[in-house]
């Protein structure tokens, strides 16, 4: 098992967390940086939530880096929905 820094499962932790936020009530998202936006977005599979201007999933996932996308990639795996 990979372990993770600190830092890496407090992000974690907060990204489920402004999940089920948006999750219950999209407009929410609208107060999250862009990274946040689409992480949001590709975990709750709401394309139509990714920020404007990322008119591609390609575009928005590349957007979020190496870090970001192992956070989705994670909470998708394991269920942000905890």
């Amino acid at each position: 098992m990979e372990r993770h820094s600190d830092a890496y499962y407090r992000i974690k932790d907060e990204l489920a967390a402004k999940t089920r936020i948006v999750a219950e009530d999209a407009d929410f998202i609208g107060v999250y940086s862009t990274v946040e936006r689409i992480a949001v977005a590709l975990l709750l599979n709401r394309l139509d939530l990714l920020p404007s201007g990322y008119t591609h999933v390609v575009e928005a996932w590349d957007r979020l880096g190496k870090d970001w996308q192992q956070l989705v990639v994670d909470l998708h795996n394991e269920g942000w929905d905890r």
